[in-house]
């Protein structure tokens, strides 16, 4: 598992969750290097399983490396910015993830909206929306992760999922 590393919000709990169940070896927390000296990472993750990116961008970028999913929880702009993130780079074909989204009591519906109005006026094809996959709740989300149903990752300028008419 591969969280933010904090301890606080849904990080925290998230962490905790996971140190209830397994052990750590396997938990990684990614914290850009200007937190370090505020004591703000989880004490349950490894000291070696800690790391410190030089920045944002490559805390993201470690992220991907480090995970098999990307599930994205309730959360403000660094959350926001990291889904932004993972969908243009899965809209590239950079990265060949699933990515969920947990939209518990409709967090992020006013989110999906704007997506839909982005698909609804042509800047946005709904085959790259169609790589977010949202879930309502825990047992939905769990239920997505542990399934063996195919899902299409054909995905950027290689596997031609940009042309209008891929068979052209």
């Amino acid at each position: 598992m591969v969280t933010g590393g904090g301890n606080n919000g849904l990080m925290n709990y998230v962490n905790n969750g996971h140190a209830d169940v397994l052990d750590g070896s396997k938990r990684y927390g990614v914290i850009p290097k200007i937190m370090r000296n505020l004591n703000v990472h989880h004490l349950k993750i490894a000291e070696k399983n800690l790391i410190w990116s030089d920045d944002v961008h490559s805390r993201i970028q470690k992220f991907y490396e480090l995970s098999d999913n990307i599930v994205v929880l309730p959360g403000g702009f660094g959350t926001t910015h990291e889904l932004m993130d993972c969908l243009v780079l899965s809209q590239f074909g950079v990265i060949k993830k699933h990515i969920y989204l947990l939209n518990i009591e409709g967090f992020w519906d006013a989110l999906i909206a704007q997506f839909k109005h982005m698909v609804s006026n042509n800047v946005l094809q709904q085959k790259h929306l169609d790589h977010l996959n949202v879930a309502t709740s825990l047992q939905e989300l769990i239920q997505h992760l542990t399934s063996e149903r195919e899902f299409n990752l054909a995905q950027g300028f290689t596997d031609g999922h940009w042309k209008e008419n891929p068979q052209n």
